[in-house]
């Protein structure tokens, strides 16, 4: 049957968690301890929500094919964040962690396309993506006020060294933090292909 109103979709919302929960009750009686956490039982992810690796080639060019193709995976994966948030009723911890790979892995896509600037410029990249930023700042690449909403938003990303880490986690990334980065991502790639 095909969904035709708002108030239909808020009662398959309800049925679908219902039965994901009547699944995890069923499945932890079944295989207890250990056990459950190893059980895989697969449920068909919807298609049609993935956008394609290709083009975020298109949008996202690298010189560097493998850096490109990597950018580009990262990029893709972020979906399943979005997809994620957008349709889990996630709380507290488990949402802020969800969250921060999101930022970890838009932080990664970003050095990556610094990398490959930089290399494109023939200026030796740092291993410090600090330093990678600043760099292309010196050189006029990109605006002062850019690099500095890249090195705020690094400073996120590097909280995945845990032992720098000097407070709790909980709830310290926001989705404001990660539209943030997938904002920068975009003004990063514009300032590049000077637009």
């Amino acid at each position: 049957m095909d969904i035709e109103n708002d108030a239909y979709v808020k009662k398959l919302v309800d049925k679908i968690g219902e039965n994901f929960q009547k699944l995890e009750n069923y499945l932890q009686r079944k295989y207890p301890g250990e056990k459950y956490l190893k059980t895989k039982v697969e449920i068909r992810f919807p298609r049609g929500y993935f956008r394609k690796c290709e083009d975020f080639r298109k949008r996202y060019p690298c010189n560097d094919q493998t850096i490109g193709r990597n950018v580009s995976y990262a990029i893709f994966s972020t979906d399943l964040i979005r997809w994620l948030l957008n349709r889990f009723k996630l709380l507290g911890t488990l949402r802020s962690m969800v969250i921060k790979l999101g930022v970890v892995i838009v932080t990664s896509a970003i050095e990556g396309i610094i990398h490959d600037t930089l290399r494109v410029l023939g200026i030796k990249p740092a291993k410090s993506l600090k330093k990678n930023i600043e760099k292309l700042r010196q050189e006029g690449v990109i605006s002062e006020r850019l690099a500095k909403e890249l090195q705020k938003f690094r400073k996120k990303r590097d909280n995945i060294h845990l032992y720098v880490v000097r407070e709790w986690e909980y709830q310290k990334y926001t989705l404001a933090d990660y539209n943030r980065g997938i904002i920068l991502l975009k003004y990063l790639n514009e300032e590049l292909q000077g637009k």
